[in-house]
C-alpha cells in the first residue's frame, strides 16, 4: 500500500514537472509570436493568394536593405529568409514555396540598383541566348526592367526543360523557384564583378597596366595600406614579392582618381605589386591599375580621420 502511495507521488510530481515544462515553452513561442504575427489576428484568415500578394511588399530579399553606413547586408538575413517565415506555419510554407516573391524583390532590385542587377541579367542574357535570341533582342530591345527579368526567366526555363542545352546552370531542383535561382546567379556574378575596400582619392589620369609610385604619410592612408596588407605575411609589407592567398586574393583596393568623389564616379582598382612599411606607419607602394569602376556606395568612417570607403561595381570592357 504504501510502496503504491509513492509511485502516485512520484507520477504527479512528474506530470506537474512536465507540466511546468510544457507551459514554459508555450510561454516562450507565445512571447515570439506576439512579437513576430500580424497587426490584426484575421491575417491568416485570407487565402494562399492574398497572403502571397501583402509579403511581396514587405519581404525584403538578401542583400536588398541598406544598413546606416550604406553598405548592404552581407549576411543574407531578410524579413523573407529569417523574420516572416517565423510568424506561422503557413507563412513559412508560402514563403518557402513561393516564387512569386523573389519576382517581385528582383523587379525592385533592378530598378534601385540597375548598375548591378540590370547589367547582370544583361551579361546572363548576353552569355545563355542563342544567335535567334540575339537577333530578337537587337530588334525589340528591353523597354523595362521587367521584361529584362522575364527574358532570363525565359532562358532558364527554357534549359529547365531542354537538354541539349545542357545543365551549366540550373538543375531540376531549382525548377519550380526560377526567380529564387535567378537571383543567387546573378547576385553571385555581382559579388565577383565588385569591390568594397578603403578609398585612395587624388584626381589625375590613370592608365591601365602602367604601374604608379606613390608615397603614403597621410594618418587615414596608413591605415588604408595597413588593412590591405594584413592578410598577407611580413615579408609583404618588407618591400619582398607578395604572394597571393591560398584563395588566389592579391591586395587591391579602390583608387578614386576622379574629379568629385560621388555615387556613380568612374575609379580605377589597383594591385598592390610592392609594398614597404616603415615604423611609423608611412609606406611606398608600387601599384598596377587592373580595371575602372563606377561607385555604387560610398562612405566616411567615424573617427577615422577622414578616411573614406567605397563600394564599385567593375565595368565590363
Amino acid at each position: 500500500m504504501r510502496s503504491l502511495t509513492k509511485r502516485r507521488k512520484r507520477m504527479k510530481r512528474s506530470k506537474q514537472s512536465s507540466t511546468e515544462m510544457v507551459e514554459g515553452d508555450s510561454s516562450l513561442i507565445s512571447s515570439q509570436r506576439i512579437k513576430l504575427s500580424p497587426t490584426f489576428p484575421q491575417f491568416e484568415m485570407l487565402n494562399d493568394d492574398t497572403i502571397v500578394s501583402v509579403l511581396a511588399f514587405v519581404g525584403d530579399a538578401p542583400f536588398e536593405l541598406l544598413s546606416s553606413s550604406g553598405r548592404r547586408f552581407e549576411d543574407g538575413r531578410s524579413t523573407m529568409t529569417d523574420v516572416l517565415p517565423l510568424v506561422s506555419k503557413k507563412i513559412y510554407f508560402i514563403l518557402k514555396n513561393s516564387d512569386y516573391l523573389w519576382k517581385h524583390a528582383l523587379i525592385r532590385l533592378v530598378n534601385h540598383d540597375p548598375g548591378s542587377w540590370a547589367n547582370g541579367l544583361q551579361q546572363f542574357i548576353l552569355e545563355h541566348s542563342s544567335d535567334a535570341d540575339m537577333t530578337r533582342h537587337n530588334e525589340d530591345g528591353y523597354p523595362s526592367q521587367s521584361d529584362l527579368v522575364n527574358e532570363s526567366i525565359r532562358i532558364l526555363s527554357a534549359s529547365a526543360t531542354n537538354d541539349q542545352r545542357g545543365d551549366s546552370f540550373i538543375n531540376a531542383a531549382d525548377t519550380k523557384l526560377l526567380h529564387h535561382r535567378l537571383f543567387k546567379l546573378i547576385f553571385k556574378w555581382i559579388r565577383t564583378m565588385t569591390i568594397t575596400s578603403p578609398l585612395f582619392y587624388m584626381p589625375g589620369t590613370v592608365r591601365i597596366g602602367s604601374t604608379i609610385g606613390l608615397h603614403f604619410f597621410e594618418p587615414r592612408y596608413r591605415t588604408l595600406i595597413s588593412e590591405v596588407m594584413a592578410p598577407f605575411p611580413p615579408s609583404a609589407r618588407q618591400g619582398e614579392p607578395i604572394i597571393p592567398t591560398s584563395l588566389g586574393a592579391v591586395p587591391t583596393f579602390i583608387y578614386a582618381n576622379c574629379r568629385i568623389l560621388e555615387i556613380g564616379a568612374v575609379v580605377t582598382i589597383v594591385q598592390v605589386i610592392t609594398c614597404e612599411i616603415f615604423p611609423d606607419g608611412a609606406a611606398d607602394v608600387e601599384l598596377k591599375p587592373l580595371s575602372r569602376a563606377r561607385i555604387s556606395h560610398v562612405w566616411e568612417r567615424p573617427d577615422s580621420g577622414r578616411l573614406c570607403e567605397a563600394s564599385a561595381f567593375k565595368l565590363v570592357d
